[in-house]
């Protein structure tokens, strides 16, 4: 089932894991490694299991080894960065996703 995904300009597999949304303006009123520390901390505060924790604390970890803060990931939408850097999917793309929530 391949899909048109507009906003990336090309049909994408089922398999992709790059998300289609298009990102508006993003305002964070806090310093950049404040901001993603309190985002992971959110995130881990939405699930009871450790592991799941610890995850988002890794999604966390990678984004400030890596230099980005949450606009430049809000932006860019591209799990497969965080895939790439030993991230499950699933994690990865509640990351990404759920910087305006």
């Amino acid at each position: 089932n391949w899909q048109y995904a507009p906003t990336l300009g090309y049909f994408r597999s089922p398999y992709d894991t790059r998300s289609t949304y298009s990102p508006d303006r993003l305002s964070i009123p806090e310093t950049r490694d404040a901001a993603i520390k309190e985002y992971g901390k959110w995130l881990a505060s939405s699930v009871e299991d450790d592991a799941l924790k610890a995850a988002f604390r890794q999604a966390c970890d990678v984004t400030l080894s890596d230099g980005f803060d949450l606009k430049h990931i809000y932006k860019d939408q591209n799990l497969e960065f965080f895939v790439g850097k030993g991230i499950k999917p699933g994690i990865a793309r509640s990351f990404v996703e759920n910087i305006r929530d």
